[in-house]
């Protein structure tokens, strides 16, 4: 109800008076009845929908309405000219049981408009439930695959809000989720990452440079790369000048990786603010000047992280993660967008430390607010 004038949907008396859009549910007979014909139980989610309402009047985009359970048909039998437009466009090389015409011959649409919303039967997650991806006329391939059908529906709303309606209450919900998640995180509960990814896909930006640093932590090769999008967010923030803009020059100029055109990009971008291109230029310089950049935090802890390098430089790396985890409750985030200290991954020095069990040490250790 709440998107009505961005969807453009004209509303009846009953519907604006009930706050309901939906369908009278299927009920049981239906369901088994729409399983019988198509000769497979529905996942569960999907049966969960049918339940509530026996289909959807609109969804966002060109993906039209989700048909009544009666309605679900091989997307084939269902589009047959389109099945066969998609279905030419293989790739040869592919694997016979992931090309197009495989996959789209097995598939269920779900929705009527001209983009699709299909679930794929033979690509089944450890709770039964059938994999979900969309065929658009914006978007090449089979755009990226949900777990579920509610999952797919959870990630078509979110992408609606980003990009259609930048006012959405929705996206303060999702701002209030972000900062319980980053609450969390800090005490070292990772309960909450999954949330954090679904946050990114409404388009926020503190999500987005969060979810860097923690994989940063489990993956660094290259971690610092996916900052590209998002440094419009860092300007004037204390956290960009002290981890998370090394982050990404160490990255860039990795030697044992070519990816200096990510720092070309930024650095040629209109949109980069002249702090953050003036502090980018400095790292650059300093890279290369010294083989690498040093970690300068403030405060105690940055005292601390002077006597665990000096324990690196003497090659002894256990005393040295010890030392590490002594400093550790003497670090403060620098910004709200902070969340551990990332010398660990970047510091030419401190990164001779870094292991997977390291990175998810820290992540689950508390660390102060």
């Amino acid at each position: 109800m709440a998107h009505r004038d961005e969807l453009g949907m004209e509303l009846s008396e009953h519907e604006i008076n009930s706050e309901w859009l939906g369908n009278p549910p299927a009920g049981e007979g239906e369901l088994a009845a729409a399983e019988a014909r198509l000769g497979r139980r529905l996942p569960a989610s999907l049966r969960e929908f049918y339940s509530i309402t026996n289909g959807w009047p609109l969804t966002s985009f060109d993906f039209g309405v989700i048909v009544p359970v009666a309605e679900l048909a091989l997307f084939r039998d269902a589009a047959p000219d389109m099945f066969e437009i998609w279905a030419d466009d293989e790739d040869d090389d592919e694997d016979e049981d992931d090309g197009y015409p495989a996959v789209l011959g097995r598939s269920f649409l779900v929705s009527d408009g001209p983009d699709h919303m299909l679930l794929d039967p033979g690509r089944v997650g450890p709770d039964g439930e059938w994999g979900t991806f969309g065929l658009t006329s914006w978007y090449p391939g089979m755009g990226d695959e949900q777990p579920s059908f509610r999952a797919g529906l959870s990630s078509h709303y979110a992408t609606f809000v980003r990009y259609e309606v930048p006012e959405s209450p929705t996206h303060d919900a999702v701002r209030d989720e972000v900062e319980d998640i980053y609450v969390r995180l800090l005490n070292g509960r990772l309960d909450g990452v999954e949330a954090l990814r679904t946050a990114t896909k409404h388009g926020n930006e503190r999500a987005s440079v969060l979810l860097v640093q923690y994989e940063a932590l489990l993956l660094p090769r290259r971690a610092g790369l996916h900052l590209l999008g998002h440094l419009s967010a860092l300007e004037a923030d204390p956290a960009a000048e002290q981890d998370l803009l090394p982050l990404f020059v160490s990255s860039a100029l990795d030697p044992h990786d070519a990816m200096g055109w990510a720092l070309d990009r930024a650095l040629d971008s209109p949109d980069l603010a002249q702090s953050t291109r003036t502090t980018l230029l400095r790292l650059v310089d300093e890279h290369r000047r010294d083989g690498g950049l040093r970690a300068r935090y403030p405060g105690e802890f940055g005292e601390q992280l002077s006597y665990v390098r000096t324990l690196v430089e003497s090659d002894w790396m256990f005393e040295a993660w010890q030392a590490f985890n002594l400093a550790l409750p003497s670090w403060r985030p620098a910004s709200t967008l902070h969340l551990a200290p990332l010398a660990l991954v970047w510091d030419v020095d401190l990164r001779r430390l870094f292991t997977p069990e390291h990175g998810r040490e820290l992540l689950r250790a508390p660390r102060s607010l």
